[in-house]
């Protein structure tokens, strides 16, 4: 039977079958603009009966309101191979209820609460801190190294398919208020298209969301894509700065532009290695704050901050 994990204060309490609750405890949390609600679970087996329940909280009217939902656990030593002793297991919901592979910016949520509950000396956020200390985090698609430090968390992951640049001629762009100097495909934990711009007058204001569907469903991707538009920072002057850049996605699952995303960044390092000769950190500039992406061969890290926002109770049905 699927179970979570209740409680009163938020961080540790008693376990109870799902059919007994009539309140779910959570933590909201905040990466770099993707929002999410974080629920500690004991089992991963049956999540897929929760779409409902994903569906519902994140609703930004009638719920909480998320981006998506991670099912967290901490894993015992005993169990795995791993070389850290700071090991947790994470699940990825999107608003649609759809199960994801990973995210970038959720598992950095993860580790955070996942350390800070491990080291608490009170039952509120921010008491003590660990500076600078490796988590193992296990996905559905693998287990990646993170690095935990107070507000910045660093997440490590290796690609999952060479990048690649595509046609322009394969894609209709005359919705577009300018064409793109390059389109690029990489997928690093899920699967990522970028439309890269030299030039973009408008880029923060031009509104992505309908121009974005074309590519999301095109059918170059069989299980669909998520989509980026990134452009190079320039200075007052118009002049390129050297490793920064401006990006917005929009993501498959949520179904709209999201104010940043982690596979996405990974992503582009990759993509930004093979194509644009990237070999020091980037600065990437998403709407929900600025991280720093540093690919090598086979290997894409990644930073930014994270943010407790707060506990909460959803009421799920009377009792």
């Amino acid at each position: 039977m699927l179970k979570i994990v209740f409680n009163t204060h938020g961080i540790t309490g008693k376990i109870m079958s799902l059919n007994n609750l009539s309140e779910l405890i959570f933590e909201k949390y905040d990466a770099t603009g993707n929002d999410f609600i974080l629920v500690r679970i004991e089992e991963m087996e049956e999540l897929h009966q929760l779409s409902f329940l994903v569906k519902e909280l994140c609703d930004r009217h009638f719920g909480v309101g998320a981006d998506g939902v991670l099912f967290w656990r901490p894993l015992n030593n005993h169990k795995n191979n791993l070389k850290s002793n700071y090991q947790v297991e994470m699940r990825i919901f999107n608003s649609d209820g759809q199960e994801a592979d990973m995210c970038g910016n959720g598992a950095r949520a993860v580790i955070d609460l996942y350390m800070r509950t491990l080291n608490l000396k009170s039952n509120h956020f921010g008491a003590g801190s660990i500076s600078a200390t490796p988590v193992e985090l296990t996905t559905r698609i693998g287990t990646f190294p993170g690095i935990f430090e107070e507000r910045k968390i660093s997440l490590e992951m290796t690609l999952g398919e060479e990048p690649r640049e595509l046609s322009l001629d394969s894609f209709p762009l005359e919705n577009l208020p300018t064409q793109p100097s390059r389109i690029y495909f990489a997928k690093v934990g899920v699967p990522h298209l970028f439309l890269y711009f030299e030039n973009f007058a408008n880029f923060h204001e031009f509104k992505i969301d309908l121009p974005a569907l074309v590519f999301r469903h095109h059918p170059s991707f069989q299980d669909g894509t998520n989509v980026n538009f990134v452009t190079p920072r320039k200075n007052e002057n118009g002049e390129i700065l050297s490793n920064e850049f401006f990006m917005r996605t929009f993501e498959r699952g949520v179904e709209g532009e999201t104010l940043s995303c982690g596979t996405g960044v990974l992503s582009l390092g990759a993509v930004l290695r093979a194509f644009q000769n990237q070999h020091a950190p980037a600065t990437i500039h998403t709407r929900g704050g600025i991280v720093q992406v540093h690919a090598n061969a086979d290997k894409i890290k990644y930073s930014g901050e994270v943010k407790h926002v707060f506990s909460g109770r959803y009421l799920l049905f009377k009792i």
